[in-house]
């Protein structure tokens, strides 16, 4: 399946929007099998799979639509619309809107390990507040979300700062197994 993504929640903009392979089985064969499928065919082994960085973006990206999935279950807000944004040279890996609170949650999303979330929202910041939607009544909680934290926070100047790893999703949605 193909899904268009818009840069806005609520774009009505026609041909603002990317175009991707929803499927992640189809869309991990077209970006890494399809263009290396006679070497595969002839029994040797791609480059690709020694290209470290092009797996690991490509993972990062996957990390972002696995989070935005779970968005909505993570018990944050009651969102009314949500998404990536962005607008020219800025871009937001999560925006979610609650129109009845109005609450605006932003997000970014790292594949990598010991983030440091003090360095993330210092980026972050000044991204959200780009965003025009019921300025200035509107809250703003922001999220991090990373393999691993080195520096957590709670707070980042007036804003609260929600920080996720795996292991905090973890306890979220897998059962604890008794013996």
């Amino acid at each position: 399946k193909i899904q268009r993504v818009l840069g806005r929640p609520k774009s009505t903009l026609r041909g603002k929007g990317l175009y991707r392979i929803k499927d992640h089985y189809l869309d991990f064969w077209f970006g890494f099998v399809f263009p290396n499928q006679a070497s595969l065919e002839r029994g040797l082994e791609p480059s690709l799979w020694n290209n470290e960085s092009a797996l690991q973006q490509y993972f990062s990206f996957k990390f972002e639509d696995f989070i935005l999935d779970l968005l909505p279950y993570l018990g944050i807000a009651e969102f009314n619309q949500l998404g990536r944004w962005w607008y020219k040279d800025i871009e937001i890996d999560l925006c979610a809107i609650d129109e009845s609170t109005p609450l605006l949650f932003v997000g970014e999303c790292k594949w990598r390990e010991n983030v440091n979330a003090n360095e993330i929202m210092t980026a972050l910041e000044p991204k959200a507040d780009a965003i025009p939607w019921k300025k200035p009544s509107r809250t703003v909680l922001f999220g991090i979300f990373a393999k691993s934290f080195a520096k957590r926070i709670q707070t980042f100047h007036a804003y609260s700062v929600i920080c996720m790893n795996f292991s905090d999703l973890e306890k979220i949605f897998v059962p604890k197994t008794t013996t």
